[in-house]
């Protein structure tokens, strides 16, 4: 039911917002009425009653925003702007935000309130260094104390776009139309999850880049706060490209597991964002690996086997807001979690069997402890207990990609791959001269009859560099050292083996291997 007169059913009071620099500035604009300064409606009511009215002496903006405390947080508008998706202004019948001198009077436009609950908004009108204040507050319910019931409600959101990528410092606004396009609530409000990267002006989806990174814009009805929809942004920086990018890593040296010369190629290819879309090893028929990025949260590798028509293995990783992997699946029912703080990992997680933690000094990761469930299948020691990383003064960051992934001994094929492309979080900030393992190690079977078997197991690797006359690394050499083990164990009833603790080592070496590194450039 409509307020026939606002201020006689209101309890209301008023205020004129002038700071005590600016007090010789109060008579530029004032409010008459003080009243009006305060103003409430009922849900179903579609204006306040009769607005406010004001009289400035020059040229006058009006500023709108949403002060509802469980809204999300807006991007402050310019001097004259509405960032309130469901009250506007109208001066003369139309919709206003500026005007020249006079006596003025706004009416206060509203949407019904089909929520249940209050909201409220502030307008600050400008004029020169003068301003006012009036506060609005519409209830949740209507007179009678009933949430009003929406004949046509929302049901759902379309955007003009599901994914956009944008320039540093360019604009674009994006655009929702509501499910069905009969409903009574046509507004949305937009928000950035990330609004170091883009913001979003809440009531017209303008998005402006801020900084090279990913976002997502969402929008919301304005009443129906579950009924959303996001679209994928990235921001590109075009001022600052990388034109050197590794285009080749050459491998030689001695394979330990299989007793044979090592020698490998792997050709990289990117995309003109500069991604790798493929990984490829070219002195071997069966590596090939490619990369699909669908859109801001996933990337997809698929693991071809070359030279057969099977279809590839596929990995999803799902990213968080900062482009990090929060999880993977595998194409079978397998996949690993990751947790992080500040941008670097701290925890994995690997079907909930086995765990690993990272520890980090100064910026570079020094320790990753293995954490086995006692599921008897991961109590094997395939695993080290833990890793210690070592490095040099040399500073881990001219490289595309992440050269300590060549030497850090990470067992998971997809981290490795994952942690290279540089979506495993912050890389360590200086190059590694080499690790340290405690245990773990490559196994093989207990034949019938016997209580022992046989384990090869890598106690470390040291690196140095040469680098080309740019700084880029062009070359890198390892050592890698090894010890073999007679690893005893005992049957249990079940069928199956534990470990004793004992063991007798049989032999220690080592292996050399170098990489040689190509650029674009």
């Amino acid at each position: 039911m409509k307020k026939h007169i606002f201020f006689v059913l209101l309890a209301v009071f008023a205020f004129v917002s002038c700071s005590e620099d600016d007090a010789s500035f109060e008579d530029e604009i004032t409010l008459p009425k003080k009243e009006q300064a305060n103003q409430t409606a009922f849900a179903d009511d579609g204006d306040t009653g009769g607005g406010f009215m004001f009289v400035a002496k020059s040229a006058w903006s009006a500023a709108v925003s949403e002060t509802t405390a469980s809204r999300p947080a807006k991007v402050r508008g310019a001097a004259s702007s509405n960032e309130v998706s469901w009250l506007k202004l109208s001066l003369n019948g139309k919709e206003a935000y500026e005007g020249d001198a006079g006596t003025i009077t706004l009416a206060i436009v509203l949407e019904p309130n089909y929520s249940g609950k209050t909201r409220s908004a502030k307008i600050v009108i400008t004029c020169g260094k003068a301003k006012i204040e009036v506060s609005v507050t519409q209830e949740g319910e209507t007179e009678k104390g009933e949430v009003p019931t929406d004949p046509y409600p929302v049901t759902g959101l379309n955007l003009s776009q599901s994914t956009l990528s944008l320039d540093l410092n360019s604009t674009h606004t994006l655009t929702a139309s509501v499910i069905p396009s009969n409903a009574t609530i046509q507004t949305v409000v937009w928000s950035s999850n990330n609004p170091e990267v883009a913001t979003v002006d809440p009531a017209t989806g303008l998005v402006t880049a801020i900084s090279a990174g990913y976002a997502t814009v969402t929008a919301q009805s304005t009443v129906y706060e579950t009924i959303t929809a996001t679209c994928e942004l990235t921001v590109n920086d075009p001022a600052v490209p990388q034109d050197k990018l590794i285009k080749s890593i050459a491998i030689k040296g001695f394979n330990a597991m299989y007793q044979e010369d090592y020698s490998h190629r792997w050709e990289v290819t990117y995309d003109n964002r500069n991604r790798v879309v493929r990984y490829e090893e070219t002195l071997d028929e069966y590596a090939l690996y490619t990369f699909e990025y669908p859109n801001n949260s996933q990337v997809i590798m698929n693991d071809y086997a070359k030279g057969n028509d099977e279809p590839p293995s596929i990995t999803t990783a799902y990213l968080n807001e900062n482009g990090y992997i929060t999880k993977w699946s595998y194409s079978y029912d397998l996949y690993n979690s990751y947790a992080y703080n500040n941008g670097y990992i701290t925890k994995r997680a690997r079907n909930g069997k086995i765990g690993t933690e990272y520890d980090w000094e100064n910026g570079n990761l020094v320790r990753q402890r293995y954490i086995h469930s006692n599921d008897s299948y991961y109590k094997e020691s395939f695993y080290p207990a833990f890793e210690k990383y070592m490095y040099t003064d040399y500073p881990n960051e001219k490289e595309n990609l992440d050269l300590n992934m060549l030497l850090s001994g990470d067992y998971e094929l997809e981290d490795g791959f994952f942690g290279i492309l540089g979506i495993m979080g912050k890389r360590s900030a200086n190059l590694l001269s080499g690790d340290y393992h405690e245990a773990g190690g490559y196994g093989g079977g207990i034949s019938e009859g016997q209580n022992f078997y046989y384990i090869s197991r890598v106690v470390g690797t040291k690196a140095s560099y040469k680098f080309d006359k740019e700084g880029y690394v062009s070359e890198i050499k390892s050592t890698v050292d090894w010890e073999d083990y007679k690893v005893f164990v005992k049957m249990g009833e079940d069928g199956m083996h534990t470990e004793t603790g004992e063991e007798e080592l049989i032999k220690s070496y080592s292996y050399d291997y170098t990489y040689t590194i190509t650029y674009t450039k």
